[in-house]
């Protein structure tokens, strides 16, 4: 790109910037800063000096030097234009929001995951008739069908625990299961599988909850019950214990099921009154029973009782039910807990 040709498409680009007088102050500032910042990588490598002034009635003067893009020769600061990306996306407070936002500013490989999971979480904190009113505006929008393009072109480069994200928060946005996008992900999942860290299996496997029963998802969990059982000898924290639960079953064989609860045992130490809880729930999500478990996860949730939000320890009184598990000291600290709330 020539010295000419630069300077005339950041000409064009501050002009843009001009017409977006419904988003505030600090937004804008932070828009031109990110796009200055990719930007300056293309000055950096042409050894001009990066250093730009732009006068604005609502801004002021906004000025930026190689001090704010912290440049060498032919380098740039990725991680600063992140961190401001993340910013206008915790602006964002709907789909639409962030569409619109991709659509100004496209995200680059490592910030797709983080549009769709502010879509998702945007929507989710929404009452059930405006969710279902914000999704059909965002299947709608023409920047949705733009951000699954650029999703499925960068999935390449994208971080393995960024394409779990993405695939979970598409399945939770209602993209079709037997769309590209989502088959691209799915494929892409059992070609790195042996590469997935503990958060990503973990991502991944609740994912796999919730879709249906095809080709490539029956052949993912297949992968995904092999390295689980592969990797149990030698895993280590409680985290990856409740992901080989829910991957494994309750139609693991009895010989596997021992060696998790043995493996379970081991780690007991470990487990805080917050793995305690997630514990129990997962096993009933699972059908996986086991007593001598089960009594010293109620342990842990008796003696912190008072830490536990009242509708989880209600989650973990229905999860004993359906595992026909009864411990006397916890159900009656739940009933105790729960009259006092009422009272």
């Amino acid at each position: 790109m020539s010295w000419k040709v630069m300077r005339r498409s950041l000409r064009l680009y501050v002009n843009s910037w001009k017409t977006f007088s419904d988003i505030s102050r600090s937004s804008r500032h932070h828009f031109i800063r990110v796009g200055y910042t990719r930007l300056a990588s293309e000055l950096a490598s042409l050894n001009r000096p990066v250093r730009f002034q732009w006068q604005d009635s609502s801004l002021g003067t906004l000025e930026l030097n190689e001090s704010d893009f912290s440049l060498e020769e032919g380098s740039s600061d990725p991680e600063k234009g992140e961190h401001l990306y993340y910013e206008l996306l915790e602006e964002c407070g709907s789909p639409s929001d962030v569409l619109e936002l991709s659509q100004r500013q496209p995200p680059s490989p490592g910030e797709i995951s983080n549009c769709l999971t502010r879509m998702w979480t945007s929507a989710k904190m929404a009452s059930e008739e405006q969710r279902q009113r914000e999704l059909r505006l965002m299947l709608k929008h023409p920047g949705f069908e733009l951000l699954l393009q650029n999703a499925m072109t960068s999935l390449g480069a994208m971080q393995n625990e960024d394409v779990t994200y993405s695939l979970l928060s598409m399945v939770h946005l209602g993209v079709p299961e037997k769309s590209r996008v989502v088959q691209m992900y799915l494929r892409t999942c059992q070609e790195r599988l042996n590469d997935f860290d503990e958060k990503s299996l973990s991502i991944l496997a609740s994912c796999l909850e919730r879709l249906d029963n095809t080709a490539n998802v029956d052949a993912l969990r297949r992968g995904l019950r092999l390295l689980m059982e592969a990797r149990l000898p030698k895993m280590e924290s409680v985290s990856g214990l409740q992901t080989a639960i829910r991957v494994l079953g309750e139609d693991m064989p009895l010989d596997l099921k021992r060696k998790l609860e043995r493996k379970a045992f081991q780690m007991t130490e470990r487990f805080d009154v917050s793995n305690a809880q997630y514990l129990i729930i997962t096993m009933a999500k699972m059908g996986f029973s086991s007593r001598p478990l089960l009594d010293i996860c109620s342990q842990r949730i008796v003696e912190n009782m008072a830490e536990i939000p009242l509708s989880r320890l209600l989650k973990v009184a229905a999860a004993c039910r359906e595992l026909r598990y009864k411990n006397l000291a916890l159900m009656r600290a739940v009933s105790d807990r729960k009259a006092s709330a009422v009272g």
